[in-house]
């Protein structure tokens, strides 16, 4: 008898850490390894998803608007897009229709296509990439992702090594055509991931980009351009995002002033985070408590 992971039946944006805040009518786990396939179809909520690790987003019907800071993604059904980890605002029409396949690519994944496809080595710089991008989809890899559910819920169900194979095929696609994914894909396992642990470890303290690359052993250039291949944002705007989500997180729990909470997650200044803050989340941070928060907070002045 063939083994092979479960197929869930359940709401996957509940699952914590890798991959959160997708809600739609219906949400499958088609698969679940060192590549997770889920499949979204019916209504699709607005609201804020985040991800650990890089997406490959192919939409099969419907529209969907993929936005981080000022930059928007505006997808079709047949189009495909390339995201990495990060947090993004997400909607769509609000079509019935909409469906979309999301492949979740595990650090794991890495180096274990390298060693199955060791030609598959395209060069490309990463320095002007967006954290998201649309792909460029030759006719093999649109008719491999609408095949996917089919293949994935045939009976009898396939083997992983049949599984894993044609996942392979599907990335070799798009990295044939798509030169640009691969040194995403490779920073993931040449020291990219290990710099971000090390950049999320300074928590909130307010250290400088040039003492981080120094703390790394690294030129500042080198320091950023690997930050931006695993992440696709410089080490100074994913820091930002960082403090002001942990900003949010205290001011739909705590207690804490406006105030507290700005020199808690590392600002310096009130007034900048309190406008940071309005950027991100389209609301000032009282505002955005009074609308989210548990509870009042203690009196201050520092927001207009």
């Amino acid at each position: 008898m063939v083994n092979r992971p479960a197929r869930e039946q359940r709401p996957v944006a509940k699952r914590p850490g890798l991959f959160t805040g997708v809600v739609a009518d219906s949400a499958t786990t088609l698969w679940r390894s060192d590549v997770t396939v889920l499949r979204y179809t019916g209504a699709l909520q607005p609201g804020l998803m985040r991800s650990d690790v890089p997406l490959l987003i192919f939409l099969r019907a419907g529209r969907a608007v993929v936005q981080w800071g000022d930059r928007v993604l505006n997808l079709i059904g047949g189009e495909a897009a390339f995201v990495t980890g990060g947090a993004y605002r997400i909607k769509s029409d609000g079509s019935p229709t909409l469906e979309a396949l999301i492949l979740l690519l595990d650090p794991e994944f890495v180096p274990r296509f390298r060693e199955r496809n060791l030609e598959a080595s395209p060069a490309a710089s990463v320095d002007r990439l967006e954290r998201a991008f649309r792909l460029a989809l030759i006719p093999f890899l649109r008719a491999t992702f609408e095949s996917l559910p089919t293949f994935l819920t045939s009976e009898p169900m396939p083997s992983r090594k049949v599984v894993e194979h044609r996942l392979d095929e599907i990335v070799l696609a798009v990295l044939e055509a798509n030169p640009d994914v691969w040194p995403r894909l490779c920073a993931i396992v040449t020291g990219g991931t290990g710099l971000v642990r090390f950049v999320a470890s300074q928590g909130t303290r307010r250290t400088s980009v040039q003492e981080l690359a120094r703390a790394s052993r690294l030129s500042l250039s080198t320091f950023k351009r690997h930050f931006r291949a695993v992440t696709g944002e410089s080490p100074a705007a994913w820091l930002r995002r960082r403090r002001l989500e942990r900003a949010r997180l205290l001011l739909e729990s705590s207690r804490l002033s406006v105030a507290e909470i700005a020199f808690e997650v590392g600002f310096s200044s009130i007034s900048h985070f309190v406008h940071t803050f309005r950027q991100e989340y389209g609301a000032p941070p009282r505002a955005f408590r009074k609308a989210f928060g548990a509870g009042h907070e203690q009196p201050d002045s520092d927001e207009d």
